[in-house]
């Protein structure tokens, strides 16, 4: 079981590791039109354009 002083330890990021956390939810983040859209089929998409 994790102490109330463990807990404080592990939940105190450096800031290195916060710039990294940053970094890796920037490279996660999608624009609308990136983002796939799993429900989607071949018959969805509109031949003509």
């Amino acid at each position: 079981m994790i102490d109330e002083n463990q807990l404080k330890q592990c939940s105190t990021a450096t800031e290195q590791e916060e710039r990294i956390l940053a970094e890796r939810r920037i490279s996660f983040a999608r624009s609308f039109d990136a983002q796939p859209c799993r429900q989607a089929a071949l018959d969805d998409l509109d031949a003509a354009r």
